[in-house]
């Protein structure tokens, strides 16, 4: 989608290069996670935390559904990226997290 597109072409624009963000979870959107866990009936089913990232050191764990990022509802894992690519790297987020 263009929106996760528009911060890579800002970026190369501005300083010749994109670094992407890392993140450090799995997740699936909420159409898949309902087969994995009842719960998931909105949000990023996280189903994946790699140990040393951003995701880990904020205590997201897996079983965890991330409902919002920065007040922002996210559904699709396309959000979750759209809002991580777009704030970049260096900034710490606020998770809304079931």
């Amino acid at each position: 989608p263009i929106n996760v597109v528009k911060p890579i072409i800002k970026s190369v624009k501005e300083k010749g290069s994109f670094t992407p963000p890392i993140f450090g979870a799995i997740g699936f959107d909420k159409e898949l996670a309902s087969f994995i866990d009842g719960r998931a009936n909105g949000g990023v089913y996280i189903s994946e935390v790699t140990d040393g990232t951003p995701a880990q050191k904020s205590g997201l764990r897996p079983g965890d559904i991330i409902l919002a990022v920065d007040g922002t509802d996210v559904n699709t894992m396309v959000d979750l990226k759209e809002i991580v690519y777009s704030i970049g790297s260096s900034k710490e987020v606020s998770l809304k997290v079931r």
